[in-house]
């Protein structure tokens, strides 16, 4: 590369190339991968920490439980005391039973339609 720079007229030094292309490589990167889902395709959970004040002045931490449809964005939380077994599958039952009120009422608003 040096090499190639001084042949086209440049006048640089080898250590600054070297120094230039170091500092390049060093350089963080971030790649993104576009992904295209369908409706209804994947949703996905994680549970975060959530700090609260409470009305004693106190702070307590609560768990959100997070669900969030990749296609629509469309997203349910609730807080949960912890982050166990029990806590992950009522979230679960939450959610599910959430979507069935949903699509129940879409389900009704069509036959209307019809």
């Amino acid at each position: 590369m040096y090499e190639a720079l001084i042949e086209e007229g440049y006048d640089i030094s080898y250590p600054s190339v070297v120094n230039t292309i170091n500092s390049i490589e060093r350089k963080k990167r971030e790649a993104y991968i576009k992904q295209e889902y369908a409706p209804g395709d994947i949703v996905e959970f994680d549970f975060g920490t959530v700090k609260l004040k409470m009305n004693d002045g106190g702070i307590k931490e609560f768990q959100l439980a997070v669900f969030t449809a990749a296609y629509s964005n469309y997203r349910w939380a609730r807080l949960f005391p912890k982050q166990n077994t029990s806590c992950f599958l009522e979230a679960h039952a939450l959610f599910l039973r959430k979507l069935w009120e949903i699509t129940g009422l879409l389900f009704m608003i069509i036959q209307e339609l019809r």
